[in-house]
This record gives C-alpha cells, sequence and structure tokens, in this order.
C-alpha cells in the first residue's frame, strides 16, 4: 500500500488511536483500545503528493496541529476548508503521509504539513498502560503509523 485512501485503523508502537477529550491517543489497554477510532483519510492533491486529511468517524472533525512548530499533542476539531472544489484546508489540517518501505506493511511516516514536524508518540514514557500522547515534532525519530484498511462499516 503506497498511498492512503479510505477507511483505516491507524496504530503507533503497535497501539490503535483514538480519541479522548478531543485529542489524539495511543491506546495501550485492552479496555481502552475498544474506543479506537475507524479514521477516513482523504487525498489532498491541491497541497501535494503524499498530502492527506485525516477525519474521525464524525465525519466533521479531525486531525488538527494546534500550534505548529511546537511540540503539542495532536487535537480533534471541526476541520475547515473552503467551499470550493476541491476544497482547501489550513496547512495545520493537512498531513505528508510519506510510505516508507520496511517489514511492516502499511506504514507511513507522517508529518505535519502546517511545520513539517514527524508525528508519533514521546520517545520516553512512562510504562504504565494509560492512554499515550501522539504529539507533533515528536522526539522518537523512528516513529511510524501502521494503516489497516477496514471497511467503513466497523
Amino acid at each position: 500500500m503506497d498511498r492512503l485512501d479510505g477507511y483505516f485503523k491507524l496504530f503507533i508502537n503497535g497501539a490503535p488511536l483514538g480519541v479522548i477529550d478531543g485529542k489524539l491517543f495511543a491506546l495501550l489497554s485492552e479496555q481502552d483500545q475498544r474506543q479506537a477510532e475507524v479514521w477516513q483519510i482523504v487525498p489532498d492533491e491541491r497541497t501535494g503528493r503524499n498530502a492527506v486529511i485525516i477525519r474521525a468517524s464524525d465525519g466533521l472533525s479531525g486531525w488538527v496541529v494546534p500550534k505548529p512548530g511546537e511540540r503539542r499533542q495532536i487535537e480533534i476539531a471541526p476541520l475547515i476548508s473552503t467551499k470550493s472544489l476541491p476544497p482547501v484546508f489550513p496547512a495545520n489540517q493537512v498531513f505528508f503521509a510519506k510510505p516508507l518501505v520496511m517489514d511492516t506493511l502499511g506504514a507511513f511516516a507522517v508529518r505535519s504539513a502546517a511545520d513539517d514536524q514527524l508525528v508519533g508518540r514521546r520517545f520516553i514514557e512512562n510504562r504504565s498502560l494509560l492512554p499515550k500522547e501522539v504529539v507533533s515534532d515528536t522526539d522518537d525519530e523512528h516513529a511510524f503509523v501502521v494503516a489497516v484498511p477496514v471497511d467503513e462499516a466497523e
């Protein structure tokens, strides 16, 4: 898979991604993993190759970098665009998902279009099973997202 377009479960370090209080988390515990989101990924060809918008299951909100250039947790907020066809999105709502050539099928390096910062978990975290923040400008230089295709209905 070299391009993201459709519905996916997304994983970082083997943990599915979900939304808690309007923010993006990697869900580690079995109980929390039931809250994993199915994400709709839509190419944004107007911005460039590998550019995507990542929508939450409600279709109205999605990944947003709250303060480009700072290490901040990705927020799930209403997506804003122009009414043109195709729509134009602000850079802090657009991400570049570059396919990686590795043993893990569906692996992508995800960077914010607003500041080219890598998206991932913090390199040093506590070892609890509490949900872990997903941030822009991660300090884990090997961070990547795995996208597993799912049916829209899941």
